[in-house]
């Protein structure tokens, strides 16, 4: 993700299978959003290209919603949280 906004349902943001396809969350810029609470358990990778990732916990219409990332963050890029969930 490099820009504009992505609001992810209860699913989270995942790692399915696609045979042996290796693939990479990479994010810099724009803002993540929850339609309702996600967790992710997938490592991401932040870059600088577009400026630092936002996470906002809440929905479009700003009621909270709790995300929770439990997997590693790395990179060089920058995070940002909003919301009034924790």
């Amino acid at each position: 993700m490099t820009g504009g906004t992505l609001y992810i349902g209860s699913g989270g943001i995942i790692n399915g299978a696609l045979g042996t396809l290796a693939r990479t969350i990479m994010l810099s810029g724009g803002t993540i959003g929850a339609v309702s609470n996600w967790i992710s358990s997938v490592p991401m990778t932040l870059t600088n290209v577009n400026g630092a990732i936002t996470f906002q916990a809440a929905d479009s219409g700003s009621n909270a919603k709790d995300i929770t990332l439990s997997g590693a963050l790395s990179g060089i890029g920058g995070l940002i949280k909003t919301g009034a969930a924790p």
